[in-house]
């Protein structure tokens, strides 16, 4: 049974990628912010739609004393 988990662990590490995806970059928030103000112009979907969804929605979670990010 222990040379059975052995051989299942070194295949195991075998398998696995050599390294992992890179963390995402630290400001990730400002480059959907602008990549969106860039290519989303419709007002119906784009940026100030957007963030009147966003503020509407941290008010009425404000209003429930909910926790809204």
């Amino acid at each position: 049974m222990c040379l059975l988990n052995l051989l299942l662990t070194a295949f195991a590490l075998a398998a696995a990628p050599a390294f992992a995806d890179p963390p995402p970059p630290l400001d990730w928030r400002g480059q959907v912010r602008a990549f969106n103000a860039e290519h989303c112009k419709h007002p119906a979907w784009g940026t100030s739609h957007s963030e009147c969804d966003y503020r509407l929605a941290k008010g009425h979670g404000r209003d429930r004393q909910g926790r809204v990010r």
